[in-house]
């Protein structure tokens, strides 16, 4: 549920779980005010996620690549994308990936643009 690229997608964490299981009960009980309540809560936790500085400003920059030819074409490599992905799952994985100069100089241009993390 969640995108290293922020592609719209945000990673609400356990209140997409909470709120999930929260409608799940609601099926079964729908007259519970308990579940109404835990799933009002959950849902106002996301949208706080959502709307957070880091997230807006994510978007941002998202959009300001996605409207650069040169960085919109990075970001749809495939190659570079499975980079990302295993730079934000281990980020010791960068260390490798840049040893590659071609490689390198990709990373080096989204990092500059704020795509990459530090």
């Amino acid at each position: 549920m969640t995108c290293p690229c922020c592609r719209g997608v945000v990673d609400t964490g356990p209140y997409n779980t909470a709120d999930l299981t929260f409608k799940a009960g609601l099926a079964h009980v729908p007259e519970s005010e308990h579940l109404k309540d835990g799933q009002r809560m959950a849902a106002r936790a996301m949208d706080e996620i959502k709307d957070s500085p880091k997230v807006l400003e994510a978007r941002r920059q998202v959009a300001r690549a996605i409207a650069d030819p040169e960085l919109a074409a990075l970001m749809s490599d495939p190659v570079l994308s499975q980079v990302i992905l295993d730079t934000y799952a281990n980020p010791a994985a960068a260390a490798a990936h840049v040893k590659n100069p071609e490689v390198a100089a990709k990373v080096r241009r989204l990092f500059e643009a704020g795509l990459m993390p530090d």
